[in-house]
């Protein structure tokens, strides 16, 4: 189900055939790589089964994603003909040679090729250390020992109703869009504009029985004031759940699951059903055909009580990296005493007595932020070729220790280009969730006894370090409608997060009144500002508090930019949600985006008159944008 448009499972068959025909007819044979660029529709899910029966295997492509970063993918993975549609068929073009998605003509293959367990089902690429992504090459036999262990674990039926949101560029979403159909369930397929709205999202999972999401994500859904209804079963994976949100999404659900997998180990290992929140939660027991071993340095089984590297071996192991065989001899190792391949995660755990394993973090410079897997190195090779910039650390850090993990960028150089200048250059080559949320300029970087950066020595970002959006892009002198001012691209597990305009009895309240008298006296209730009216500079105080209180600053001054001091795409449609029902008014994430100030924000919405205004009364304090920066509590 998309939308309004259904597609039952004889109709999804005869689809699936027909694209198989056709790409039989197009010279597409076994082993060939056919690639997925499609919007969020009903023709995605005949499109991949297609290929797979055609005895070929589909390459995963996001349309949001640089077309240099998608031609490296076609590239490395040998692609040879990409599947489209209406919207994405001219880059699909430009990308090599591109066929839209057919329609279902009863076509057939007259003799279906035999397609086995080795046979290669899927490649997707992941960020890499070296700086170019690795495609991760899954084949059929892994790719259904996942889909039938996973489902046996959670118990997915045929009345059941799966939510499909994530990106097709994230392993995730085959769990979401083909583990469904391995049971009769129904796919519940979010289109990529209700995947960017928290609360469509939301409303959508309130009418499913399984989602699936980061721990990113749930908390930013249940920061809407959403909560799991008593019929769903959430899947929580991609990065660290922890207690506090494994708490408010446990107690409502059916079920909640904490999930755990590399892409190189076919979506998840391991699966842990949380019956209780204790201190940490654990990784859960292996899926079929699967097992985990925590190891010392010479791959020695490690002790009850202690750490080691997590290592994975089973038949959900990818094959390897295409065309990098020497990246796969390196992560995918033979024990040298038992001869079991295994796969080194990188990633340290503990081994408890109760056998419980409990994620610690990373044994290399590998970040997840947002759920997305990030090699820092590939976002610093990016930065080190800007003019200006001489060396770049790339880490995730909260901003002033505070709020959800951010990629944050170091940065050293003499003549250091401004914070849209970088962000414009870096999401010209990366994917926007690799685009930093924030620089920091250092004279020079930390370094290490042995002459390496000393990563856990970089500073915290904060206000008065981080590069701060310049004033060069002033708002338009003549009004125009903040539908024009289109947010920066944001692709991540959580999405591309733009406007979003719920009604304001559905929005959550801000924080209480703050106790700075001016804060306090300038508040205006809800609803009431279209009615009394208010200065502009009173509005840019509400403004910047409601910002603080998204952001959980103390406070937040009317000249400072929303984005630089922790804003995203994501936390942005809270904001947006938040003035709107604090103003009474319709407050569009487009609207923050084009402004990024409470001083400039209170202009746009004055002049488009979606509050209205009244003069500045001539004996009060001048309006806000002349006077020094004010700061207001949240």
């Amino acid at each position: 189900r998309a939308g309004r448009r259904t597609l039952d499972y004889a109709g999804l068959d005869g689809w699936a055939d027909a694209v198989a025909a056709r790409l039989h007819d197009e010279g597409i044979e076994q082993g060939s790589v056919v690639g997925v660029l499609l919007e969020r529709d009903t023709a995605l899910l005949p499109a991949m089964l297609g290929i797979l029966r055609a005895g070929a295997s589909f390459l995963p492509l996001d349309p949001g994603y640089p077309e240099d970063r998608l031609r490296r993918y076609v590239d490395v993975s040998g692609c040879e003909l990409i599947l489209t549609d209406a919207r994405t068929h001219a880059l699909g073009a430009s990308l090599g040679s591109a066929r839209q998605v057919p329609d279902a003509d009863g076509a057939a293959q007259a003799v279906p090729p035999r397609v086995t367990a080795d046979d290669l089902a899927y490649t997707l690429f992941t960020s890499g250390s070296t700086g170019d992504p690795k495609g991760v090459e899954i084949a059929h036999g892994a790719l259904a020992d996942f889909l039938t262990g996973i489902g046996g674990r959670l118990g997915v039926s045929a009345d059941d109703t799966v939510l499909a949101h994530t990106t097709v560029a994230f392993d995730i979403s085959l769990l979401e869009l083909l583990l469904p159909l391995t049971v009769g369930a129904t796919v519940v397929l979010a289109s990529r504009e209700t995947s960017a709205d928290p609360y469509r999202l939301a409303e959508v999972a309130s009418g499913v029985s399984v989602a699936q999401a980061t721990p990113s994500l749930w908390r930013l859904l249940l920061g809407t004031g959403w909560s799991p209804h008593a019929g769903l079963t959430v899947l929580s994976g991609g990065e660290a759940l922890s207690p506090a949100t494994a708490e408010r999404l446990h107690e409502p659900a059916r079920a909640l699951w904490n999930l755990y997998g590399p892409t190189e180990a076919t979506i998840w290992a391991a699966a842990h059903r949380v019956e209780s929140v204790g201190t940490f939660l654990p990784l859960g027991e292996p899926l079929p055909h699967m097992e985990l071993h925590v190891l010392d340095a010479d791959l020695n089984p490690s002790e009850p009580g202690s750490t080691g590297e997590l290592y994975l071996s089973g038949s959900g192991l990818a094959r390897g990296y295409a065309g990098r065989p020497d990246l796969t001899r390196e992560v995918f190792v033979d024990h040298p005493a038992i001869g079991t391949r295994l796969y080194r995660t990188g990633d340290e755990v503990r081994l408890h007595e109760t056998g419980a394993v409990e994620w610690l973090g990373r044994s290399d410079a590998q970040v997840k932020v947002r759920g997305h897997r990030i090699e820092p190195a590939e976002i610093e090779r990016i930065l080190e070729r800007i003019d200006g910039v001489t060396a770049a650390v790339v880490v995730a850090a909260r901003f002033e220790g505070r709020g959800e993990l951010r990629l944050t960028a170091y940065l050293v150089g003499d003549a250091m280009p401004g914070k849209a200048r970088l962000d414009a250059l870096v999401a010209g080559a990366l994917p926007a969730y690799m685009v930093p949320d924030a620089y920091v300029n250092l004279d020079a970087l930390p370094l290490t006894d042995n002459g390496k950066v000393a990563r856990a020595a970089l500073p915290l970002p904060t206000r008065d370090t981080i590069l701060r959006s310049g004033e060069e892009q002033e708002l338009p002198t003549e009004p125009t409608t903040s539908a024009e001012a289109e947010p920066p691209a944001a692709e991540s597990v959580v999405g591309e997060f733009v406007a979003v305009t719920p009604e304001p009895a559905a929005v959550a309240s801000a924080a209480e009144p703050a106790t700075d008298a001016t804060a306090r006296d300038t508040a205006v209730p809800a609803g009431s500002a279209a009615e009394a009216g208010m200065t502009e500079e009173e509005l840019a105080r509400s403004i910047a508090r409601v910002f603080a209180a998204t952001l959980d600053h103390p406070e937040f001054d009317v000249q400072a930019n929303y984005f630089d001091l922790g804003g995203d795409s994501v936390n942005v449609t809270i904001a947006a949600a938040r003035l709107g029902g604090e103003l009474g008014a319709s407050v569009t994430a487009p609207a923050i985006f084009a402004s990024g100030t409470p001083v400039k924000l209170a202009r746009l919405l004055g002049a488009e008159g979606v509050v209205p205004l009244r003069e500045q009364e001539t004996e009060t304090a001048p309006v806000a944008g002349t006077a020094p920066a004010a700061a207001y509590a949240a």
